[in-house]
């Protein structure tokens, strides 16, 4: 009892000190002024990212054809299905682009949402899409970084040469066309970042950047290979053509259109005349003869007389179920501890039996945590859904029973005291002041709460409040 006594007038009188600091001192604040790529705008042209006068107007283009603060759908307006969206098609979601500046044609993106815009972005700059779908000899990356590598000293590294224009993919997380950057931060292109669809131009210093995305690592930075120079008319480099023809997209280029017949050969029936420029998924090939179907018919065509597009899309396939794995991090929150899920692991199981783990932006979860207690949480997938239970504490609550008791001020003077170790759960919810340690004038915080001098504790960041 002598030892609680003593840590109880310790910490009275430190409050007193605090106080009285507070006093002298609380008139005072520091000025923070941003400098560098921070003070660009970020809704302005493409030469206030670049000097490259080629690479400002083709991002003009862009701007004008999706500006900030519009939305990257086929509505203009934030996607209405976007826990269900594929880049096969079937929701609001941008994946088959029809280029204004070639006459509507379509371009497929292979992806949709922030990566869907981002391989638009660097389709009107150079001209192709940095997608393993598409020729991967035309453009490569700069490197990568693992999850828990990524540091403000390491991203500026990564990104030291990259330039406008550059795709920058966070692992299973999200992707950004890079504006600009210098020793301070860099400033990014994005869509779907903070609204659904939404364009959006952000600044981060380095240490911003490494802090929102260490926990995921840097997948890659895109680079083409042969980088537009600022004078003169840069032409892409067209889609690499097969070695022999295979099955794929092809366009048909004979001005009096290509016939459609019953076999692979010219001694069988003739089905259809296809019309010029008509666009033919091929899905196989005998001796140069290509089976599709146009106008609802199944048949052949002469490979001869086409010209190849691209590779077929992807077939879909139906999710069949949800397995999460969940980490004791995701288990037991505090009032006021941020939320974060990102180590949540949700794998999907398909059709067809196979596996994969999704990216964060192919689920959601639903959750409401109105006060301490247990809860249940909501995995969604489209149709599909599977659920956790989660834990939230009440801030000061050291002993993880429910409830802030005289246990937990005796538990924290037993740590104060160095007779007991305080484990995760105490440094967090022991936190009350929001400082990141475990200190007396935590303990002066709960002190006055079970004296009734304070109504309400605590813990975590500020602006992080369930």
């Amino acid at each position: 009892m002598d030892l609680i006594t003593k840590q109880w007038k310790k910490v009275l009188s430190l409050f007193l000190c605090c106080v009285f600091f507070v006093g002298l001192c609380g008139g005072f604040a520091a000025d923070d002024e941003t400098v560098g790529v921070g003070n660009l705008p970020t809704n302005g042209v493409g030469g206030d990212y670049t000097d490259n006068t080629f690479i400002a107007k083709r991002l003009d283009v862009v701007f004008s054809e999706f500006p900030v603060g519009t939305f990257f759908s086929y509505t203009g307006k934030p996607c209405t299905c976007h826990n269900k969206c594929s880049y096969w098609g079937g929701c609001d979601c941008i994946s088959i682009y029809s280029d204004p500046e070639k006459n509507g044609k379509e371009i497929y993106l292979y992806s949709i949402q922030c990566m869907g815009f981002a391989h638009y972005v660097f389709y009107k700059l150079f001209g192709y899409i940095d997608s393993i779908n598409y020729d991967t000899t035309v453009y490569h990356s700069l490197g990568s970084l693992p999850a828990g590598k990524v540091t403000a000293a390491s991203a500026r590294s990564l990104l030291s040469s990259a330039k406008t224009g550059a795709d920058i993919r966070v692992r299973d997380k999200h992707s950004m066309i890079l504006l600009t950057q210098d020793q301070d931060g860099l400033m990014v292109l994005q869509a779907n970042w903070a609204v659904p669809c939404m364009v959006n131009i952000s600044y981060w210093t380095w240490e911003q950047f490494a802090s929102r995305y260490n926990a995921y690592g840097i997948e890659y930075v895109n680079m083409p290979n042969e980088y537009p120079s600022s004078d003169g008319e840069y032409i892409p480099p067209e889609p690499k053509p097969p070695a022999a023809f295979e099955p794929g997209r092809y366009r048909v280029t004979p001005s009096v259109g290509l016939r459609l017949r019953s076999g692979p050969g010219t001694d069988t029936q003739q089905l259809a005349l296809v019309p010029e420029n008509t666009e033919l998924e091929i899905t196989e090939i005998q001796n140069n003869w290509g089976k599709t179907i146009y106008d609802g018919k199944e048949g052949w065509v002469s490979m001869e007389y086409t010209e190849w597009l691209g590779p077929l899309p992807l077939p879909p396939l139906d999710l069949t179920a949800l397995h999460l794995e969940v980490p004791a991090e995701c288990e037991i929150f505090y009032r006021g501890q941020a939320l974060d899920f990102s180590v949540l692991k949700v794998v999907g199981e398909y059709s067809d039996d196979s596996r994969r783990t999704l990216t964060a932006e192919e689920y959601t979860l639903q959750y409401d945590f109105p006060s301490a207690g247990d809860y249940t949480v909501s995995v969604i997938s489209g149709e599909v859904q599977a659920f956790f239970e989660v834990r939230i504490l009440p801030a000061g609550d050291l002993d993880v029973d429910g409830k802030v008791s005289m246990e937990d001020m005796l538990l924290f003077l037993r740590i104060l005291d160095g007779t007991e170790v305080a484990g995760a759960h105490c440094r967090i919810g022991g936190d009350l002041n929001r400082d990141g340690q475990l200190t007396e004038a935590d303990a002066q915080v709960l002190m006055r709460y079970l004296a009734g001098l304070e109504t309400e504790l605590v813990c975590g960041p500020e602006e992080s409040v369930p």
